[in-house]
């Protein structure tokens, strides 16, 4: 912990924090987004294979 990167504070700017938690909700949105696409709809039917047949 005696590196100068490390031991020095870093200067952190007014409202980053704000910022951070708002980038956060935006990419939690996002991917629940994307998620949602990927999702198969309940009333679709799906016909799956059986094993004899793949």
């Amino acid at each position: 912990m005696s590196h100068k990167w490390i031991s020095t504070p870093l200067f952190k700017p007014a409202g980053s924090e704000r910022r951070t938690r708002s980038s956060v909700v935006d990419v939690q949105e996002e991917m629940s987004q994307a998620l949602a696409t990927m999702r198969i709809d309940e009333d679709q039917q799906i016909k799956l294979k059986t094993l004899k047949d793949s």
